[in-house]
């Protein structure tokens, strides 16, 4: 079997689940980033905290994502002009599908998020940076906080648009606002 089109099985195969978990976890930051933000921010911060939430392979898969779909569609037209075409049709499709397969409760990605979180404030300990790990602490204390109000309840991951449209604030942890 030649060697391109072994790269392209194995895109075919990677790139639908890169790209269903990556907008999984993209949703959830923007939408619990803007849930622990402050409303008295949202001009400053229009995502609430959702970059200080985001945890480090999440950057990388927004970068891996679009190289991957790229990449389908140039291995598959250097293999068959029309290849290409296809190769990213069926993988939309598979998108579509992977998606569904993938956990759907927001508490699951919430706990990532969470200890990701812990592990940063643990490395910054470790490396002596005291005032960032009392914010990453401060941070997971918010966030499990949030995850314990959540996690008996079958609540989806809020899709990308629906989080971009919110207000920042919906969800202050420490006051009697309601969600």
């Amino acid at each position: 079997m030649d060697i391109m089109v072994i790269v392209l099985i194995v895109l075919l195969v990677i790139t639908p689940i890169v790209a269903s978990f990556n907008g999984k976890i993209q949703g959830t930051t923007l939408y619990v980033g803007k849930l622990l933000g402050e409303v008295e921010l949202a001009r400053d911060l229009p995502n609430g905290y959702q970059d200080a939430i985001t945890p480090g392979f999440q950057t990388k898969l927004n970068l891996l994502n679009p190289v991957l779909w790229l990449g389908l569609l140039i291995i598959g037209s250097i293999i068959g002009w029309w290849l290409g075409i296809v190769a990213v049709i069926v993988t939309a499709f598979n998108y579509s599908i992977i998606g569904k397969m993938l956990p759907k409760r927001l508490g699951y990605y919430v706990m990532i998020l969470m200890n990701d979180m812990n592990k940063r404030t643990a490395d910054y300990l470790k490396n002596g940076d005291k005032e960032r790990a009392k914010a990453c602490k401060l941070m997971a204390k918010d966030l499990t906080n949030y995850y314990l109000s959540i996690k008996d309840i079958e609540m989806p991951v809020p899709d990308f648009k629906y989080s971009k449209n919110m207000p920042v604030g919906g969800y202050v942890v420490d006051d009697e606002r309601e969600i």
